[in-house]
């Protein structure tokens, strides 16, 4: 277990302060807008299989790109990476920010869509931060990082949807299309202000570097079958991922019953309606 004085001697190191905070703040973003683009879409279209179509859309990009976003990560930039998935899916919120503002009620494709491209933007978020983390970070300290990244990781899925549904779930009641704009809004300063600290680090480049872009593309997609092909050849972890793939799509399903449930039971209102997302989420 981290101890309150490990804690305080890792933040007193100012780039992975500046991590920390980073990390911190993005993380709750994503938990934001996971939650929030799947009410909304439940809201706008009252079909409780959109918010399947939705959740979804929100789900396949990491489960297709993070080996890809592994793998970059270990070739370029890790700072670089980070700071653009931070501007990216600032200007992807504002974007849709103006939707919204031009029409409170959008079509659901552009729900669907925007929160497709922000899963597909932030994926190579977590894995360029983790690799990112061991240069930062003196050797012997290493472990206390990690355990403290991890933590970060867990507990802000909770602040988000804690905090989507408290806070905005007061504005809701008194407007819901002031809810949307504002909920989106404050996605959109969450991922700026983490990509103010991350504009902090210092350049983070691999160790192994390759002289040209397009080599680096080819040496990255290389890493990837040779990963692929590591996986299916161990027996292990061949069914590690087939067991994980197979839980996942048994759990699926239950997003759609939590919904018809919350509005049958509650009336559909935002406190109830995070309450059993969080138990979604967070299992």
């Amino acid at each position: 277990m981290l101890q309150k004085g490990q804690y305080k001697e890792l933040l007193q190191l100012p780039a992975f302060r500046n991590l920390f905070w980073g990390q911190t703040i993005s993380q709750l973003g994503d938990a934001l807008y996971y939650l929030v683009f799947l009410f909304m879409i439940e809201k706008i279209t009252g079909d409780p299989r959109m918010v399947g179509v939705a959740g979804v859309a929100q789900t396949l990009p990491f489960l297709l790109l993070s080996p890809y976003a592994g793998v970059l990560a270990d070739r370029q930039d890790r700072r670089k990476i980070m700071l653009t998935a931070d501007i990216l899916s600032t200007i992807t919120l504002l974007v849709f920010a103006l939707i919204l503002w031009l029409n409170p009620s959008p079509p659901a494709w552009t729900i669907v869509a925007t929160g497709a491209l922000l899963s597909t933007i932030n994926v190579f978020f977590a894995p360029a931060k983790g690799a990112a983390i061991p240069q930062i970070v003196p050797e012997e300290k290493l472990m206390s990082a990690n355990a403290l990244s991890m933590a970060v990781q867990n507990l802000m899925p909770m602040i988000g949807i804690g905090l989507s549904g408290t806070v905005l779930g007061i504005l809701y009641a008194i407007s819901q299309t002031g809810f949307f704009l504002a909920a989106i809004l404050l996605n959109a300063l969450s991922f700026l202000v983490s990509a103010l600290y991350i504009r902090l680090l210092p350049t983070l480049k691999p160790q192994k570097e390759v002289s040209a872009s397009e080599s680096q593309a080819q040496d990255s997609l290389a890493d990837l079958r040779n990963g692929l092909r590591y996986i299916y050849k161990n027996p292990v972890l061949h069914t590690m991922v087939w067991l994980n793939m197979l839980v996942n799509l048994a759990i699926a399903p239950f997003m759609l019953v939590y919904v018809q449930v919350n509005s049958a039971w509650f009336g559909g209102g935002t406190a109830h309606w995070h309450c059993v997302n969080s138990r979604f989420l967070l299992g």
